[in-house]
C-alpha cells in the first residue's frame, strides 16, 4: 500500500488594478503584452531587461528577446519552430484521423502552457485563464497596423484586454473595410449581357 501526501496550494485571486501581463503562445515562442488597468498597451519601466542563460547550446541566436518599445515583447526560439513543423508534417504524413492529428499538434502547446500555470501557482503569481478563441483575428485586424507589432503580440493584448473583462468592439473602420472586401469578392454582372459570369 502507498500513500501520498501533498498540500493544497490555494491559487491567488489576480488584482488588475495596475493592469496585468498577458501571454500568447505560438509555435516558435511566446509572445508578451503589458497591459495597464485601462486596457491599453503599457510602456515598459526603464532598465526592464529579459535574464536568460547565454549559453543554451546550440549556436547563437538560437534563443531571441525581441522587445517593442510599447509594452510589445516576443520570445523566439527558431529551433522550436523548425520541430514542430516537422512534427506536424510527420504527423500529418502517418496518421489518417484529423482530431487526432490536432490533438497531437495541440500537445506542445498545452504542456508548454501547463508548465507556466505551474510555475506561476508555484511562485505565489495570481494568473487568470481567458479563452484564446479568435485573439489572434482580433489583433490583426485591430491592433498590429496600429502598434505596428507582429500578429502574435496583437494576440496577446486581445487575451489581456479578455482578462480585463474588456469586451472588443467591431469599428466603424472595420465594418468598411469588411463591406469593401465583400465588394471585390462579388463579381459585377453586366444586365446587357445574360449569362455573364456564370460557369458553364
Amino acid at each position: 500500500m502507498v500513500h501520498l501526501t501533498f498540500e493544497v496550494v490555494r491559487v491567488m485571486e489576480p488584482d488588475f488594478a495596475k493592469g496585468c501581463l498577458a501571454i500568447d503562445t505560438n509555435p516558435d515562442g511566446v509572445a508578451l503584452c503589458n497591459v495597464s488597468a485601462s486596457g491599453q498597451p503599457e510602456p515598459w519601466p526603464e532598465g526592464f531587461n529579459i535574464p536568460y542563460p547565454g549559453n543554451l547550446g546550440k549556436y547563437e541566436g538560437e534563443f531571441q528577446v525581441i522587445p517593442y518599445p510599447n509594452g510589445f515583447l516576443y520570445i523566439r526560439i527558431p529551433d522550436l519552430a523548425h520541430a514542430s513543423s516537422f512534427r506536424r508534417s510527420y504527423l500529418i504524413g502517418v496518421l489518417a484521423n484529423k482530431k487526432f492529428n490536432r490533438m497531437a499538434s495541440n500537445f506542445p502547446f498545452a504542456k508548454m502552457v501547463g508548465s507556466m500555470y505551474r510555475r506561476a501557482v508555484k511562485e505565489g503569481v495570481p494568473f487568470k485563464l481567458v479563452s484564446p478563441r479568435h485573439t489572434s483575428t482580433i489583433g490583426y485586424w485591430k491592433y498590429m497596423k496600429r502598434y505596428a507589432v507582429p500578429v502574435h503580440c496583437a494576440a496577446a493584448l486581445v487575451t489581456g484586454r479578455r482578462a480585463l473583462g474588456l469586451r472588443e468592439r467591431v469599428t466603424i473602420e472595420l465594418r468598411q473595410l469588411v463591406s469593401q472586401i465583400k465588394q471585390n469578392l462579388t463579381r459585377k454582372v453586366n444586365p446587357d449581357r445574360p449569362g455573364e459570369g456564370k460557369k458553364g
